[in-house]
């Protein structure tokens, strides 16, 4: 009898010791500034897309994102709503897992597109081309409260090309400029957890 008293003694302590130590890993990661991806993510999240032409914000539009689990643990609800028309405005997503090891993860806009994209330090970051320009999208969690939103739109053509020549013995590569077309911005805050 005191030897399975003891047993189950062990045994709990080793769980309290895994918990323990998995809390504390989580805890570390926390303060390190990193929010784990796309978990710690999760929530609703409001707040106001600013639309910029030049230095001037030329449109204001209120922004949602649902970021939401589903029974899938590799398949998440990625949902961005622009403008108050709820359901005109909103873009149901789902993010999906290609290479979780790496980082990589699908946007799968569920109507044939689907955009690759790489979680960076705190930073989820898509590039894709669309008619005749390129976009980059930034998607960052800052802490528990606060996610940031930005995209940069440019031309699918170079404005110029420099370089491609020897300087003083030394091989130049070419380099092409772009021309930025478009730049949004949002600081959401978390309005719900998951």
């Amino acid at each position: 009898m005191f030897n399975q008293i003891l047993s189950i003694s062990k045994k709990i302590f080793i769980l309290l010791m895994i918990s323990g130590c998995w809390i504390f890993s989580l805890k570390a990661q926390s303060d390190s500034g990193m929010m784990l991806f796309p978990n710690q993510w999760l929530g609703i999240w409001e707040g106001e897309l600013q639309i910029y032409k030049g230095q001037e914000v030329v449109q204001k539009v209120p922004m949602r994102v649902d970021n939401l689990g589903t029974d899938n643990p590799d398949v998440y609800i990625w949902a961005l709503t622009y403008g108050s028309d709820t359901i005109a405005g909103r873009r149901n997503y789902l993010l999906k897992a290609k290479d979780r090891s790496r980082g990589v993860w699908e946007v799968d806009e569920q109507n044939g597109i689907f955009l690759e994209g790489k979680v960076v330090g705190n930073t989820f970051i898509n590039v894709f081309s669309v008619m005749e320009n390129t976009l980059i999208s930034f998607m960052s969690v800052e802490n528990e409260q606060t996610m940031k939103f930005e995209i940069i739109v440019y031309t699918k053509e170079s404005t110029s090309k420099t370089g491609d020549l020897v300087h003083e013995g030394e091989s130049i590569p070419a380099v092409f400029s772009y021309s930025i077309t478009g730049y949004q911005k949002a600081v959401l805050k978390k309005v719900r957890n998951p």
